[in-house]
């Protein structure tokens, strides 16, 4: 059974041979409005002229409608994405705030930590990496991050260091996080 894109691809290409197939009859009915020996023929393939035009350009505005769609439905999707992530990041590092740092629920420390975790997980919604890293390291790069003590079975995870894509400074490629949460140097 297709996949719903499966034909998305099969109507994307059956639009654009319509498309074809219109600029082609297009094409012709410019030449015989032009070698047109009577003034009824003329008009009545300039007629056809413009109706194969009105098609083409109705068939491109629908491909560029589509195209703008599904960029906005994957916006959308990744956004989704992003959101429930960071719901997850946050839910799990704001534990251990609570838990593990021993401050009590409305201290300024705490609050700060917390500000400080918000800050940091709206940076980093900002790269892909985010969405692909498994949320146990980025649970436990923020913790270190934040100055929290790593939990028990972040131990493996705690060793790797998180990679975010931005440029590097000598011009491209993957670079590490700048600050107070890049590893020491061997």
């Amino acid at each position: 059974m297709p996949t719903p894109a499966d034909i998305t691809e099969t109507q994307d290409r059956m639009l654009g041979e319509l498309a074809d197939l219109a600029m082609g009859l297009a094409r012709d009915m410019a030449g015989k409005a032009r070698d047109a020996e009577t003034r009824e023929d003329a008009e009545r393939f300039t007629l056809c002229f413009e109706r194969m035009a009105r098609s083409v350009r109705l068939s491109i505005a629908l491909q560029r409608r589509l195209d703008r769609d599904a960029r906005r439905d994957l916006t959308a999707e990744r956004s989704d994405a992003v959101c429930v992530r960071k719901a997850q990041v946050r839910a799990a590092v704001r534990t251990a705030i609570r838990d593990e740092s021993g401050l009590a629920q409305f201290s300024k420390a705490r609050l700060d930590l917390e500000s400080e975790l918000d800050e940091r997980l709206a940076e980093d919604a900002l790269y892909e990496a985010f969405l692909e890293a498994p949320l146990d390291l980025a649970v436990a790069r923020l913790r270190r991050a934040l100055g929290l003590p790593a939990a028990a079975n972040e131990a493996q995870a705690s060793q790797r260091f998180f990679f975010l894509p931005c440029p590097a400074e000598d011009g491209g490629g993957v670079a590490p996080r700048r600050g107070r949460d890049r590893p020491p140097s061997s």
